[in-house]
């Protein structure tokens, strides 16, 4: 469904541990001030000896990415003169206070342990005190009796992204319904009851149920009107022309590129023209919203075989590329494939160790099969130029093997609607089924509305079959 990562959504991990000591004392002012740790031992980046994985400075620890958790385990000692005064120390999670203590006790060793929750980017973890009179000082060096100086052990991790983890970030906003609404759109699907079971509904293409159904019927309703009032019109509530499309990712290159350099066509867009019908005039748009079309290309014009989703942005000023968000995909896993015109590396990434010479992908596109062959479908409506060598465009789309069927009933010479009084009895409603035909005098119609009062004639809406 998704093939990148999202703007600025890259996937991190790491797992860094590090220590903080104090090199002198430290005097605790009568407000609460953030203690400073000024000997750092933490893993080398750059030569630097502060990992920026820690995001620590000046005594606060800021979260480098969204996710990022820290395990703190300290060992403080505080001292204080000869007067009695009062102590207190604390730990804040994002200016909440999750450990603290307070002692009046001339020496005070301040120990423990906490784990944050994930944190998001930006949240802070500082440890602050103040005394009440100002004579408490935290301790900083080896005393005579060699005790360890105040420290402070850090363990910092960003676990591995999930399905779970981008299901609440880039697909958080994307409704239950949204998604069910494109998929009926894109296959035309017909939600009906469940016969057996009425906790359940059944969904299937329209052609299943209204065409090619061995369940349906043919009722003979002859002797249940009037035939002398059976008034054939045509069917003109109908449009000249229709687009099927998808949503246009305005960010999407590959897609925009395409439609700029084919005069405006849409990838993967389907237009039913039906200017044949003289009588008919207006337009309509089917979207198959919230999804996107996806053009697949080779990756590179020199790597043949190497052929991907194209789902990205690309910034001409600086002739760069980068993922953002897209509006989700459908497609067909076509299997692993295996390269012979290059091989590519792939870092060590989320929890995964990297290959340096991958020569096997595994391959998705909006066909069945790449390149192209007799029988392969499409997930897209209609038929349009494929980026070479993908192949020649296919038939079996969705326009064709769920779309046509229905409109070659409605957009026919000879398809009329009618509306007659038809004397129905309770009988007729409870058995009667959308997808079973009725027969009138020699002629076979669909049903299309029925309005049904108790004790009177019932106003029905027929459609002719052709």
């Amino acid at each position: 469904m998704d093939f990148n990562w999202g703007s600025d959504n890259a996937p991190v991990v790491f797992n860094s541990s590090g220590e903080l000591t104090k090199a002198a004392d430290f005097s605790i002012a009568t407000s609460f001030t953030t203690l400073p740790f000024d000997e750092m031992n933490f893993p080398l980046v750059g030569g630097n000896a502060l990992d920026a994985n820690f995001g620590y400075s000046a005594g606060v620890f800021t979260a480098q990415e969204d996710g990022q958790v820290y395990t703190f385990d300290y060992d403080m000692d505080f001292d204080r003169s000869f007067i009695s005064e009062t102590l207190e120390v604390q730990w804040l999670v994002n200016g909440v206070s999750v450990d603290f203590a307070t002692t009046t006790n001339s020496s005070f060793n301040y120990v423990g342990n906490f784990t944050t929750p994930p944190l998001s980017s930006g949240d802070t973890v500082l440890c602050q005190a103040k005394s009440s009179l100002g004579t408490y000082d935290l301790d900083g060096v080896l005393n005579l009796l060699g005790v360890t100086p105040s420290l402070v052990t850090i363990t910092t991790s960003v676990a591995q992204t999930t399905t779970d983890t981008l299901l609440g970030t880039l697909r958080g906003e994307l409704g239950q319904w949204d998604f069910l609404k494109g998929l009926l759109t894109m296959f035309n699907l017909v939600t009906l009851p469940d016969e057996d079971n009425p906790s359940n509904i059944n969904i299937e293409p329209y052609g299943d149920v209204f065409i090619n159904n061995p369940d349906s019927v043919e009722l003979d309703w002859t002797e249940k009107i009037d035939v002398s009032q059976m008034k054939l019109t045509p069917l003109t509530d109908l449009n000249k022309s229709t687009i099927f499309k998808f949503v246009e990712d305005e960010d999407d290159f590959a897609f925009m590129n395409y439609k700029n350099s084919v005069g405006g066509h849409l990838y993967g867009s389907k237009k039913y023209d039906a200017s044949g019908f003289t009588i008919l005039s207006g337009e309509d748009e089917i979207v198959a919203e919230p999804f996107a079309a996806t053009v697949v290309k080779p990756l590179m014009s020199q790597y043949s075989d190497f052929i991907t989703p194209a789902v990205y942005s690309y910034n001409p000023q600086d002739d760069t590329s980068e993922g953002f968000e897209n509006s989700p995909r459908i497609m067909f896993e076509n299997g692993i494939k295996t390269l012979t015109t290059c091989t590519y590396s792939i870092p060590a990434q989320n929890g995964v160790v990297g290959n340096a010479s991958e020569t096997q992908f595994l391959q998705f596109s909006h066909l069945t099969d790449i390149p192209t062959v007799t029988g392969s479908r499409d997930f897209h409506f209609g038929e349009c130029q494929l980026v070479s060598p993908v192949g020649a465009p296919v038939n079996s789309n969705l326009f064709n093997l769920y779309w046509l069927p229905y409109y070659n009933e409605l957009y026919n010479p000879d398809t009329r609607i009618m509306n007659l009084k038809v004397n129905l009895n309770p009988s007729d409603i409870n058995t009667f089924k959308f997808n079973d035909t009725v027969f009138i005098k020699n002629r076979t119609f669909r049903v299309n509305k029925i309005d049904y009062k108790p004790n009177d004639l019932a106003t029905v809406e027929f459609i002719l079959i052709p």
